[in-house]
């Protein structure tokens, strides 16, 4: 599985994000939304953090079950 974050540095639910995850032992690539621009906007999602599990858009609640 190949767990994608995208964040931005001066997001507050990023940091949260990124926590929870850290805090479930899920491992995931944090990856700054800036240098990304294209491949998010493709997306269609227009708020961060923005999470991929093997290139399809997930919810974070749905990577907290597993």
């Amino acid at each position: 599985m190949n767990i994608k974050l995208y964040y931005g540095s001066m997001c507050s639910h990023c940091k949260v994000a990124i926590k929870q995850l850290k805090d479930a032992g899920i491992e995931f690539e944090e990856l700054d939304a800036v240098d990304h621009l294209d491949y998010l906007t493709s997306l269609g999602r227009p708020q961060l953090p923005i999470i991929t599990r093997d290139g399809e858009l997930v919810e974070l609640e749905e990577l907290l079950k597993l």
